[in-house]
């Protein structure tokens, strides 16, 4: 709200030509996120020249709104809506090539989907309490993303600690770190 189109866009004394005003851009006042962004799955992809996800395809162009703004698209209420334009269309996640098409699907009919788009329970897990921040989204392949399997625990355990503990207790835990130990 309190930055204009130059911005985003070329000011008119930097333009070359008449009337054009460049492709609004985001890095200029968002350094941090566009980093995060470059090591992203997302940004690999389109670094690679493939379609991804980018900023306006997440936050809208001229309608972007604060994350806590409950209009924003990546509200905690959206955000699922927001992800699933791709993740939960089997036609477009095959053309980008997207390895679970119906994950979208499957959010919207666990018990974290209807909790949070039915209860309308903002407490319940979106897309980004499990894969990251949006900005930092990483292949779980990544030993750094919240999803590679040596992560998966911990990343449940921070809404069902009780589950998280008697987890690390159990067989499949120790099994899994004596595999990863090597």
């Amino acid at each position: 709200s309190k930055v204009d189109c130059t911005g985003c866009h070329i000011p008119a004394e930097m333009r070359t030509r008449p009337g054009d005003i460049g492709k609004g851009q985001c890095v200029s006042c968002h350094e941090k996120e566009a980093k995060a962004y470059g090591e992203s799955i997302h940004g690999r992809a389109v670094a690679d020249g493939k379609k991804a996800a980018t900023c306006t395809d997440c936050h809208g162009i001229h309608e972007v709104k604060a994350i806590n703004d409950a209009r924003s698209l990546v509200s905690v209420r959206k955000t699922p809506g927001t992800c699933g334009k791709c993740h939960e269309n089997p036609e477009v996640a095959e053309k980008l090539g997207i390895k679970k098409p119906l994950a979208g699907g499957q959010y919207f009919e666990s018990i974290h989907g209807k909790g949070l788009l039915v209860q309308g329970l903002v407490v319940a897990p979106s897309c980004l309490s499990c894969h990251g921040k949006g900005h930092d989204m990483l292949e779980a392949s990544d030993p750094r993303s919240a999803v590679n399997r040596a992560n998966i625990a911990d990343t449940c355990g921070k809404c069902h600690a009780g589950e998280r503990e008697r987890y690390a207790q159990s067989i499949h835990a120790k099994t899994l770190l004596d595999e990863l130990a090597g």
